[in-house]
């Protein structure tokens, strides 16, 4: 998805929704890291609803978003549609609940840490009379797993790099094909619009260096026009693919 998200639609193996849902997602995600900085930012409700219409909003009109919902809201149990396994407060106290959540974001527990915080939060929108120890090690335990793999994710990265500075002579690569390279050991292919932009080259420039890795056999050409994206050649540095695909494990720290 990262060329997707990129700007590029065409050629990428994902259904228009799955598309749709993707920008949706890279859009609020992009709206909240801009407000990291602010520093007189407040929550306010008109925020959670423009959050809301940028993941949903897509869906309208056959799904309103960016307001209070009107009807009732049950979510159903797997494979029983019958048997009800949350079901939301009466709509007409929706914005009143909405309003004590915001206040609490803004001036509640601030004497916790801030994944504390964020798991209430979590907790606090959907079930608030629920047991909150388990639902706090359940989200503890999930961000401490998720910066696991963003560690390994991180490791992975510079092996990669290391092996690619250690075969750069040999290849004859520029600086800048290192890019191309790099990206597909990590994430199993290249665009030339995405090579281009990394590296801040023109057209001409990205589609130089990449015909000449393709002439070297160190990359391999795949489709036609837009949809062409290169994969590793037959003189693709193995080391650099061995540490791309090196298994890790993931690890329970709360574990006895």
């Amino acid at each position: 998805m990262a060329d997707l998200m990129d700007g590029e639609r065409e050629g990428v193996d994902a259904s228009e929704e799955n598309k749709t849902e993707t920008l949706a997602y890279q859009q609020s995600m992009t709206c909240i890291q801009s407000l990291h900085d602010v520093e007189d930012f407040r929550y306010n409700k008109e925020l959670l609803n423009a959050l809301h219409w940028m993941l949903q909003g897509h869906h309208h009109p056959l799904k309103a978003a960016g307001q209070w919902r009107k009807t009732s809201i049950r979510i159903t149990a797997p494979g029983d549609e019958l048997a009800t396994d949350y079901e939301g407060p009466d709509q007409d106290l929706v914005p009143g609940l909405m309003g004590e959540f915001v206040d609490w974001l803004n001036d509640g527990d601030l004497d916790h840490h801030v994944l504390i915080r964020a798991a209430m939060a979590h907790l606090n929108l959907w079930s608030p009379e629920r047991d909150t120890l388990p639902w706090i090690k359940f989200s503890l335990l999930a961000y401490h797993q998720q910066a696991q793999r963003v560690q390994f994710r991180v490791d992975r990265s510079n092996g990669c790099w290391m092996h690619l500075m250690d075969a750069k002579d040999e290849l004859g690569l520029s600086e800048r094909q290192m890019t191309a390279l790099h990206e597909v050991a990590m994430t199993g292919q290249v665009r030339r619009s995405r090579y281009e932009r990394a590296e801040a080259i023109n057209t001409q420039q990205a589609t130089r260096d990449l015909q000449a890795l393709t002439k070297a056999q160190v990359l391999t050409a795949v489709g036609q026009t837009k949809g062409r994206h290169y994969t590793a050649g037959p003189r693709f540095p193995q080391d650099v693919l061995a540490t791309a695909r090196r298994p890790h494990t993931i690890v329970d720290p709360y574990a006895a």
